[in-house]
């Protein structure tokens, strides 16, 4: 038997310059003898084929940036020389959150030029590394399950 858990965590923290933006989706497999087995990456490590396979985590994170970006006006920033640290906790492959990350960089950006903006994205051990990297520094363009790319 297999069945996908999808959750949608949004999480800001105000009492220090920390922005958490979660999904977490997790493939489950149950075997007949009830053993239970959580996602592996979809496809080979650096092909970012996670986010061109799932259409619930955009659509998530869609309906959530609004909400996260009319946020960044209102959060404290750090003080000069002090980083703003946003987290992805269960990235993937980073691509279906990565506009929403560069819309929150521009949205800290616009109040403070300048401003170091450090994004943290964290997954299981196994996850898909090296699409992250690609994804993150735009030697791989974003493909969503729509069919959508974005080059960065």
């Amino acid at each position: 038997m297999k069945f996908t858990i999808l959750r949608s965590l949004l999480l800001l923290l105000l009492s220090s310059p920390v922005l958490s933006i979660g999904v977490l989706v997790a493939e489950v497999d149950a075997a007949s003898d009830g053993r239970v087995t959580l996602h592996a990456p979809v496809g080979e490590d650096g092909e970012g084929l996670y986010t061109a396979s799932t259409k619930g985590c955009f659509d998530v994170i869609s309906a959530a940036s609004p909400l996260v970006l009319s946020s960044m006006s209102s959060i404290p920033l750090p003080p000069p020389g002090v980083a703003l640290r946003v987290s992805d906790y269960g990235t993937a492959d980073a691509g279906t959150s990565l506009g929403l990350m560069s819309s929150v960089v521009d949205a800290a950006r616009s109040r403070s030029p300048g401003i170091e903006v450090v994004l943290q994205y964290e997954d299981q051990k196994d996850n898909e590394w090296r699409s992250v990297f690609n994804h993150a520094l735009g030697h791989k363009p974003v493909t969503d399950a729509y069919g959508n790319v974005d080059y960065g």
